[in-house]
């Protein structure tokens, strides 16, 4: 108990001293888009499963296909409090100059959780390869890794109902860009999630993204919705 505590406290404090220290930039372009995943999970043993989840992105103010990837993991619960997951992404990218694009990606990440009352905060530490392909000069991440921390709050607020809240940074693992912020990316969500059945769940939520492409800033708001159900 003690254990699971000093790991979501001092997750907690690396979110808060590093996820806000972004630089001045001038203004750059926002983006409105929606986004939309299913996901389906089989479980192999009591504490180990295997997950399946695509999502399609829908960006330039929801009028071109953008993004989606595949993404194939194995999970397993290490104890009641902690879990480990790695898995394998096949990503499709329509890019606006250079078409479609395609990458393989392989990430690894530890979540810790602890539930007080109605509410439950989980910390998720994840290590990954390339966060994207190329898009212009020095943007080029094939072959570098990546760290995010995502910090998220459940409130069970009534039966088979529950609100969600995360925030999440990446960082890039070794030297970066002078022009790239010391947070690559940052991603902030609210949603409310609702289970149809003890298999079916679905979820909406607003997601706001954050990040310096190129000494130009990025931001997009994304109205997102999603269908997770356990196949066994």
């Amino acid at each position: 108990m003690m254990n699971r505590k000093i790991w979501c406290v001092a997750a907690s404090l690396l979110f808060a001293t590093q996820a806000f220290t972004q630089e001045e930039r001038t203004i750059g372009r926002e983006d409105f888009a929606i986004w939309a995943y299913y996901e389906f999970d089989y479980r192999l043993k009591k504490n180990t499963w295997l997950h399946y989840k695509n999502q399609y992105r829908i960006n330039e103010n929801v009028s071109r296909f953008d993004y989606s990837f595949f993404d194939i993991g194995l999970n397993q619960n290490i104890a009641p409090w902690l879990r480990v997951t790695g898995a394998y992404v096949f990503n499709i990218k329509n890019h606006w100059r250079d078409g479609v694009l395609y990458r393989h990606q392989l990430y690894a990440n530890a979540k810790v959780h602890h539930r007080f009352g109605n509410f439950r905060i989980r910390s998720r530490n994840q290590v990954q390869t390339g966060v994207e392909d190329i898009f212009g000069p020095g943007e080029n991440t094939r072959g570098a890794f990546f760290y995010r921390q995502k910090l998220s709050l459940r409130w069970y607020f009534a039966k088979n109902w529950r609100v969600t809240g995360s925030g999440e940074a990446y960082f890039r693992l070794g030297a970066r860009p002078s022009w790239e912020s010391q947070v690559y990316r940052q991603r902030y969500i609210l949603g409310l999630q609702h289970k149809l059945s003890p298999k079916e769940r679905i979820e909406v939520y607003y997601l706001y993204q954050s990040q310096i492409r190129q000494r130009r800033p990025d931001f997009i708001y994304v109205l997102g919705m999603g269908y997770t159900r356990s196949i066994r």
